[in-house]
This record gives C-alpha cells, sequence and structure tokens, in this order.
C-alpha cells in the first residue's frame, strides 16, 4: 500500500473512533428531569407529585424539582444534588421591610407563593440540606418555630432550613424565611463554594447562624433582615472551622444585633448597611477579619433605655480563650448609635476592663472610620487593648470623647481628627478592675487634630507615662488645649496650641 493510502486510512479511522466515542460518551450522559410538584392541583394541573418529598425521592441526582405554589405542611429532607425551584419573583415582590408585624404565619397569598410551613410540626427543620451542589430558590419557609421559653439546649432551636457542613456547593437565594427560630443553620465544607443570597430574613429569633458545623468558603449577600430577635447573622463554636466567610452588600433594619462573629479566619463583613441598635460584634479568637466600607447607623431608636447600644463591639475574651487579632476596620461610618436616655452609645468600642477581666483586640488596625455624632464615644479602646493603630479616623460631635484610651496601652494614634466632642478630643485615663490599675502609658500619639471640644483637645491623667505626643494640634477647647496631668512622665514634643496644663509647658514646646 501506498503512504498516503496508509496515512488516509489511520486519519479515517481517527475521525470513526472520535465520532464513537462522542456517542458514547453523550449516551452516558444523564438526561436532567424536570418534575412538577402541586399539593393540590389546582395551580399546576399535570403535577407529577402533591409533595415534595415524594418528588425528591424520585429524582435522580441533577434533576430539577419545580414546586408550583400551595401550602406545604412537610418537613423534607433533600440528600441529592438537585434544583428545588419554587416562585423566585414572587419571593422577591416582598416588601421584607414592610412595618405591618407577620406575627401570625397566615398573611401571604398560597396561590402566588410557595409556602413551607412548619407551624404544625415538632421536626427540628422544615427544609434540611445534605448533599452536594444543591440549589434552592422562590420559597417561603415558615413557622418552625419553638414554643416559649425556648429548650435549654441549643441543638433543639428549630430552624427552617438545616444545612449540613459536610457538603459544599450550596446556592440558596430568593428566599423569604420568617417567623422561625433560626431562618437557616448554615454550614458548607469548602470543597466548593457555597453562597446565600437576595433572600429576606423577617421576624425570626436568629436569622443566619452557622453553630456545630463547619462553615468555609461561603458569601452571604445582598439579603435583608427585619426585626430579629436576637442575631441577624451569627458565627459562633470555636471548635467548628470557620474561614473564608464574606457577609456583603446585607441589609439589617431594627435587627437585636445584626452581627456576630467568633473563631474566624480570613473573614469579612464588607460594604453592608445596618440599622439597629448593636451593628457588629466581634467575639474572641478571630484572626485576619476586615471590617470595612460598612454604614452603621440607628435611626429607629428614640427613647430607649437599658441598654447599651455599640456600632462596632469588639467584646472582651474569655479566660483561656484567644484575642481578636490581625483585624483591619476600614472606611466605616458609624453614627447616630445610642440614644439621649440611655445615656450610651458608641461607634467603635473595643471591651476590656473596668468591666471585664480580659481585652479584646490587639494588633489590629482602625483606619479611616467616621465616628461622629454618636451618644458616647467615637473610637474607645478600654484596659490593656494594646499594639493596635488608629490612623485617619474623622471623630467629631460624639457626646463625651472623640477618641478614648481607657486604660489601653502600648497603641499609635496618628492623623486622626478628634474635633467638636463634648468633653475631650483625645482622653487618656486609668481604669480599674477588681482593684488592679490599668494605665494609659507607652501609646504615641503623632499627627491628631483635636479642634473645639467641650472640654480639652488632649487630655493625659495623672497615672499616664511614657506616651509620645508630637506634632498634635489643639485649638479653640473649652479648657486647655492640651493637659497632661503626668506631665514628667510623658513626652510632648513640637505641638501647635493655645492653652495647656502645666502651663506653659506643651504649647510651642519641645
Amino acid at each position: 500500500m501506498r503512504p498516503s493510502c496508509v496515512l488516509a486510512g489511520i486519519l479515517l479511522l481517527a475521525v470513526l473512533s472520535a465520532g464513537m466515542a462522542a456517542a458514547t460518551a453523550s449516551a452516558a450522559e444523564p438526561t436532567a428531569t424536570t418534575w412538577v410538584v402541586d399539593r393540590d392541583r389546582v395551580q399546576c394541573a399535570g403535577a407529577d407529585f402533591m409533595s415534595i418529598q415524594t418528588a425528591v425521592n424520585a429524582a435522580q441526582p441533577g434533576d430539577l424539582i419545580r414546586v408550583c405554589p400551595d401550602l406545604y405542611s412537610e418537613s423534607v429532607t433533600v440528600d441529592k444534588p438537585l434544583t428545588l425551584k419554587g416562585e423566585p419573583d414572587a419571593v422577591e415582590a416582598v416588601d421584607c421591610f414592610d412595618a405591618t408585624p407577620s406575627q401570625q404565619p397566615g398573611g401571604l397569598d398560597p396561590t402566588q407563593q410557595v409556602i413551607v410551613d412548619g407551624s404544625a410540626s415538632t421536626a427540628l427543620a422544615s427544609l434540611t440540606l445534605a448533599a452536594d451542589d444543591i440549589e434552592l430558590a422562590g420559597f417561603v419557609v415558615q413557622g418552625t418555630a419553638n414554643p416559649l421559653p425556648l429548650p435549654s439546649d441549643d441543638h433543639l432551636f428549630r430552624r427552617a432550613i438545616d444545612v449540613s457542613g459536610a457538603y459544599s456547593g450550596y446556592q440558596i437565594h430568593h428566599n423569604l424565611l420568617r417567623l422561625n427560630t433560626v431562618g437557616i443553620m448554615l454550614g458548607g465544607s469548602g470543597a466548593r463554594s457555597t453562597r446565600f443570597h437576595h433572600n429576606c430574613l423577617r421576624e425570626n429569633t436568629w436569622g443566619l447562624a452557622a453553630d456545630y458545623r463547619d462553615l468555609i468558603d461561603a458569601r452571604i449577600d445582598h439579603n435583608v433582615s427585619y426585626y430579629t430577635a436576637s442575631i441577624a447573622f451569627e458565627l459562633v463554636r470555636i471548635t467548628y472551622a470557620r474561614a473564608g466567610i464574606i457577609f456583603d452588600h446585607n441589609r439589617s433594619r431594627q435587627d437585636n444585633r445584626s452581627y456576630f462573629i467568633e473563631g474566624s479566619r480570613r473573614s469579612s463583613i464588607v460594604s453592608n448597611t445596618i440599622e439597629s441598635q448593636m451593628g457588629i460584634t466581634v467575639s474572641h479568637s478571630n484572626a485576619g477579619l476586615e471590617i470595612s466600607t460598612n454604614l452603621v447607623t440607628d435611626p429607629f431608636e428614640g427613647s430607649r433605655t437599658g441598654f447599651v447600644f455599640q456600632g462596632i463591639f469588639f467584646a472582651a475574651a474569655p479566660a483561656g480563650m484567644p484575642l481578636t487579632t490581625g483585624t483591619l476596620v476600614s472606611a466605616n461610618t458609624v453614627t447616630g448609635i445610642g440614644t439621649a436616655a440611655s445615656a450610651t452609645g458608641d461607634a467603635i468600642l473595643a471591651a476590656g476592663p473596668p468591666n471585664f477581666d480580659r481585652p479584646a483586640v490587639a494588633n489590629s488596625q482602625f483606619l479611616n472610620n467616621v465616628t461622629s455624632d454618636n451618644v458616647r464615644y467615637g473610637i474607645a479602646l478600654r484596659g490593656d487593648n494594646n499594639g493596635n493603630t488608629v490612623r485617619g479616623n474623622v471623630s467629631e460631635r460624639n457626646g463625651s470623647f472623640g477618641i478614648f484610651l481607657q486604660g489601653a496601652r502600648d497603641n499609635i494614634l496618628e492623623a486622626n481628627v478628634a474635633n467638636n466632642n463634648g468633653l475631650d478630643g483625645v482622653s487618656l485615663q486609668r481604669t480599674v478592675r477588681l482593684g488592679v490599675n490599668y494605665d494609659a502609658t507607652d501609646n504615641t500619639l503623632s499627627a491628631n487634630v483635636a479642634d473645639g471640644n467641650g472640654r480639652d483637645g488632649i487630655f493625659a491623667d495623672q497615672f499616664t507615662a511614657r506616651n509620645m505626643f508630637a506634632a498634635n494640634q489643639m485649638l479653640g477647647n473649652t479648657a486647655f488645649d492640651a493637659r497632661d496631668l503626668a506631665y514628667a512622665a510623658n513626652r510632648w514634643l513640637g505641638n501647635v496650641c493655645a492653652t495647656d496644663w502645666p502651663a506653659g509647658a506643651i504649647c510651642g514646646g519641645g
């Protein structure tokens, strides 16, 4: 045979082999099936099933289950990769911030909405997701609630949606979760990214929680939470993995507390709008957390008393637990926190002595935040919080102090503006906890502006020591521009001011 004929034969065989392989692969690929569910077959007369669980049982991985509007009083477990689709557009049309209280599960139209109701059940969850790559969209899940008082064991808190932390790739969106003890208990192993987005969390005791399960590589975004009795978005239990979690572009209104995050790694809370009395609470054992570009305010509280209001709050670490470290708090606007009746309202506060035995945060950065028009403090670091940098913040018109180092040590305050606050622009003072003194020592304050404050521009009490004050401007303050009751123990260099104590020792000195 001639070489050209041999080559032609080889090419023909290759083409035929490729065609056979493609045909075999095509035949092997399963064809996704769409199953239709309608409880009474009124909205969808030709529905395949009358219950969601029956459809899930019959479906094969990759299938679509289309659930028609109706009221479904069942508990469903999804244990294979499926898409469950209700009416996303009908959910999207609901105003999650509607001020009319729900109070009872009724009030939504089951001819328009797909409603899974847990009020007549004792099941732990109305929807349980326990497989990779499950998508859930367009459902109203309601009434999965414990009678009061809640069980002492929080494992028993009922939840609308229970998402296993042993799997990943969940996509949960355009759902309305209301009137549940927990809206969603979210987990994810991190093998593939999980996303929870464009959902409405309304009038739950907890909105989204991640308890007793891993949550890794998850994005929680563009959700709306309203009137949550406890916490809208909660991560707790440091014995479980919490890493790579992003909360972004969520809106929280009139929740008791919007965010609570504990034991996280490389997570972030960014570009959210928070209109609640407690905005973001950072508990212990976080590392590499970012809190940036959030708007935190509380326009709905007028005269409430007996409650402490905080925009961004770092909680003191319990004994034996690590502090939160390596946090970036940047470019947030925290304003209007607190009420005159409560006399409390702090924009950014790191707890510690005198209220707690241990501090909260170390080796972190507070940069370029606006913390103004709050009832009490703009930025406050309490006893023994250390190694932090506070730079480029604007802290004006707060009721008490613009920036308050209450027993904090070894921090850097640089290029901040602390004007027109009720007492001091920047204040360094001792605090006491159980007979132990915590003094504001070894801090460096440079290039700050503290003008027009109601008492002093910069104040240091008689217990301060080894603090450096360099190139700060303090003008037009009511009592003194600069006042240091421990002048001999601190150092002042190149500051600009007009009135000082000791007289003539600070202004123009150095």
